[in-house]
């Protein structure tokens, strides 16, 4: 009987799945089905090719498996992940739309607009054009984060699939492994942050024009999306140990950052091309504090801002988000990484060459370049540090003794005090349960929260109606 089960599920099961999932456009070899790269190019199936019970498609989840296999049924149900193609039928989306429609005359609808398609739909080809529209309306589905599947749908239900490490699978098959967390934030950062075009891809971005039109701006901070993201997995080895919140936090940041510098780069280039009087629109505003132009003015003393950190007279803020704590770790590291000196050495000149008038696009995209690529630099070594609390008490303490000026000047601003309560919560989860549960520090974090919440109606928020911190809506 015993022999018959492990037929069964390493024989008959794999062999119905395979048939299910590949309809005959695959062959596979009966004696060894893992010796070579099928030849099929690396296209789409699509979300539904995993929707069924005996796959993904569990209603419950099956415990004691490698996996639950009610994958799909989380993701479907409860990710906004699964509705992000429907999001372009909405309201909000139509008057984006036609927001975006005016300057050219010509109104493209959301849900047709293949710069909303870049994010909310599963980029790469479909394995057939009959697929192309099913897996649009998947939204952001399964290979949008594991990689096209059709080098590997069949494969991955045989029993010698889980022989193969997952470098192994990504290197022969194109399928992505995800317990790296340098390449699962990577498969974030590109729709979250932006990229350039590559890899055959569009470019995807949100720009001032589109956040002037009212679509949200990116405010992507990788450990705290990760910790709120309905997970249809179990983080294992070192992902399940308990500085992992504290290691997505800092790994987040580097390539957050690395990312923005990399879309800077190109934004740079594009303008270097195209030269003062091109189409190209220079510098990007979305690139800049949105406080330090989007601020109350009435009752205020001359030289302070409501929010938003130091910049020149005139000038708004550049890099705000992405950027106060990147140059903090590099400070806090500098002494025993040289990669994070040459990071901390490479982003003070950039700054100061976009908290100019016109930055010199010639000249940022130099020096945004260079940036990117320390950045990367550090993060071969910070990606296999651990944040035990003998690393994670110290550094906390330097983001506790940042102060929240609110209203003074010289402070990191809203952007700043955010980016700062986001590395704390994960930080204090790294600590030990005395730490933990200081009552010191659940009551910063209790009163950091707060403040964040004060410039900002979350009820008006679609409407982009912007709530100053004396508390009196713009009109």
């Amino acid at each position: 009987m015993r022999a018959l089960k492990t037929v069964m599920a390493r024989v008959i099961v794999p062999l119905l799945v395979f048939l299910a999932c590949a309809a005959g456009a695959m062959r596979v070899s009966a004696a060894d089905p893992l010796a070579q790269p099928i030849a099929l190019s690396r296209a789409n199936w699509g979300a539904g090719r995993c929707s069924s019970t005996a796959c993904h498609g569990s209603p419950t989840p099956v415990y004691g498996s490698r996996i639950f296999r009610n994958e799909h049924t989380v993701w479907a149900s409860r990710d906004q992940h699964a509705n992000a193609f429907q999001t372009l039928y909405s309201d909000l989306s139509r008057s984006i739309a036609q927001k975006i429609g005016q300057g050219t005359g010509r109104t493209i609808p959301a849900h047709q607009d293949s710069r909303c398609l870049a994010c909310h739909s599963t980029p790469g080809p479909a394995v057939n054009p009959e697929l192309a529209a099913t897996i649009r309306q998947d939204g952001v589905g399964c290979e949008s984060c594991h990689g096209s599947s059709g080098s590997w749908l069949a494969q991955h239900t045989t029993y010698d699939w889980d022989l193969l490490s997952s470098p192994e699978k990504e290197a022969r098959f194109g399928k992505v492994r995800l317990d790296d967390l340098v390449v699962r934030a990577e498969r974030c950062v590109a729709c979250h942050v932006g990229v350039p075009a590559r890899d055959g891809l569009p470019a995807r971005e949100v720009d001032h024009d589109l956040i002037a039109a009212g679509h949200p701006r990116l405010n992507f901070e990788f450990s705290s999306f990760l910790a709120n993201l309905p997970a249809h997995w179990v983080e294992t080895g070192q992902n399940a140990a308990s500085d992992f919140p504290a290691r997505t936090w800092a790994i987040g940041q580097l390539i957050s950052g690395r990312t923005a510098l990399e879309l800077l780069e190109s934004r740079a280039k594009e303008a270097a091309r195209a030269g003062p009087d091109g189409p190209s629109r220079w510098p990007e505003f979305s690139e800049y504090d949105c406080a330090s132009c989007h601020q109350d003015l009435r009752s205020r003393p001359s030289g302070t801002r409501s929010v938003g950190p130091a910049s020149p007279p005139g000038i708004p803020a550049w890099g705000t988000w992405y950027f106060p704590l990147i140059s903090t770790l590099a400070e806090h590291n500098r002494d025993r990484d040289p990669a994070a000196r040459a990071a901390a050495t490479c982003l003070g000149p950039l700054r100061a060459s976009m908290n100019v008038p016109l930055p010199d696009s010639h000249r940022i995209a130099g020096e945004a370049g260079q940036a990117a690529q320390a950045l990367e630099r550090w993060l071969l070594t910070v990606q296999h540090e651990t944040f035990d609390p003998a690393r994670s008490e110290p550094l906390l303490r330097t983001l506790r003794a940042t102060a929240i000026p609110s209203v003074e000047p010289a402070g990191p601003g809203w952007d700043g005090e955010a980016q700062i309560y986001l590395g704390l919560v994960p930080l204090r989860q790294a600590l030990g349960p005395a730490l933990q549960n200081d009552p010191g520090l659940l009551n910063e974090l209790r009163d950091r929260r707060n403040r964040l919440l004060a410039p900002y109606v979350p009820d008006r928020a679609a409407s982009g109606t912007f709530q100053p911190l004396d508390g009196r809506p713009r009109e």
